[in-house]
């Protein structure tokens, strides 16, 4: 009985801790650090991101590190040689190019999808000449050997079987020549040139 008493107690407890500002700041301290309310700035209101943007300066970087730069140059030749318009982006947002397909789940599940993918990017991604996605490639670099890279790589590789998008990987040993004709044939033979300059 006084197990009981004392489950109760600490129901109500939280209850009414919950609904008071002071509680929830108390409730909020008994969290995981990885869950707690920062109470800093909103960083979503526009006006707190261009406060943080204006105290700062801004440098240009890379887009791709040196491993991947090696890369771009032989997919872009691979399906140019197709001649079908494919064109080859990197390092795209998994969100801008694939999306939960309606219907057959409630929209909290497409919404809880939609953002396990939506910050995730892809090394390369290659587009047909209408701007869907056709082919994903991943460069398993010196970066992708840690544990939450594996698991990052992992969503996006289900996500995209899911979409039933093939999903190249490259390891840094990789032959110019054998990614070229591995693309190739995943994503279409080459069609001979009509003069239509494309």
């Amino acid at each position: 009985m006084e197990i009981f008493l004392v489950i109760l107690f600490m129901l109500i407890l939280g209850f009414f801790l919950s609904k008071h500002k002071l509680g929830q700041k108390f409730l909020n301290l008994l969290a995981p650090p990885d869950i707690r309310d920062n109470s800093g700035p909103n960083m979503a209101d526009p006006k707190n991101q261009m406060d943080a943007i204006s105290a700062v300066q801004f440098e240009t970087c890379r887009l791709l590190n040196r491993e991947e730069s090696r890369l771009l140059p032989v997919l872009e030749r691979a399906a140019r040689s197709i001649n079908q318009g494919h064109r080859v982006m990197a390092q795209t947002s998994l969100g801008e190019v694939l999306r939960p397909k309606r219907g057959g789940t409630t929209q909290e599940a497409q919404r809880r999808a939609f953002a396990s993918i939506n910050s995730k990017r892809l090394d390369f991604a290659v587009f047909n000449r209408s701007g869907i996605l056709v082919c994903a490639i991943e460069y398993q670099g010196s970066g992708h050997y840690h544990s939450s890279t594996f698991m990052r790589d992992a969503v996006k590789r289900e996500a995209l079987r899911k979409a039933e998008v093939p999903f190249l990987e490259v390891m840094p040993d990789f032959v110019p020549e054998e990614l070229a004709g591995q693309l190739i044939k995943t994503i279409g033979p080459a069609r001979p040139n009509n003069g239509s300059g494309q």
